[in-house]
């Protein structure tokens, strides 16, 4: 009888331990979510890519030269 009742206390006790630790990582998960997310909306960076072609004739000939330049901007929100 003893035994049982021991038994039942120790699985209400794990089983209570068990649903706080999985509250507290879920809450902590969350909490980190949200800072990323925060953290993402406030610098927003804006990649433009610009080909340039260039035609150049020399001599009958057609020379393509093709020129890529990369504009990184950052947008900060206010």
């Amino acid at each position: 009888m003893v035994v049982e009742v021991v038994a039942v206390v120790v699985v209400v006790v794990v089983v209570v331990v068990v649903v706080v630790v999985v509250v507290v990582i879920v809450v902590v998960v969350i909490v980190v979510v949200e800072v990323v997310v925060i953290a993402v909306e406030e610098v927003v960076i804006v990649v433009i890519f610009i080909i340039v072609v260039v035609v150049e004739e020399e001599e009958g000939e057609e020379e393509y030269y093709i020129y890529i330049t990369f504009i990184l901007s950052s947008a900060l929100r206010l």
